[in-house]
């Protein structure tokens, strides 16, 4: 469900022990967590390994969109949490572009 996860430290000190968690409002996702030993003041880190695991049982009973909401928070060891809100929509089952198409894999040996 994820691409790219930054979290950016934009003050003068560095930043230690930061736990960073995204959420879904309904739980569509499991509430997934990293750890983030420590960022340097003005630098950034690109957060690997966005694997989540969605609840398919529960978007597969979608019979018309409905809007979810992903919540991304970074709460810091002395307990100061910064959050971001995002509006997502979820579709209908029979909205899901190329579920009924078989896939193909192909493998290319360099």
């Amino acid at each position: 469900m994820l691409h790219s996860l930054v979290v950016e430290n934009r003050g003068d000190r560095p930043l230690d022990n930061l736990e960073v968690v995204a959420r879904a409002h309904p739980p569509v996702l499991a509430e997934t967590r990293w750890t983030i030993d420590r960022i340097a003041a003005g630098s950034e880190v690109a957060l690997r390994d966005l694997a989540t695991r969605l609840d398919i049982e529960r978007l597969a009973r979608l019979d018309e969109a409905e809007v979810c909401e992903l919540v991304l928070s970074v709460t810091t060891e002395d307990g100061h949490t910064e959050e971001q809100r995002h509006r997502l929509e979820l579709l209908a089952r029979d909205e899901w572009g190329g579920v009924n198409c078989p896939i193909r894999v192909v493998q290319v040996d360099c």
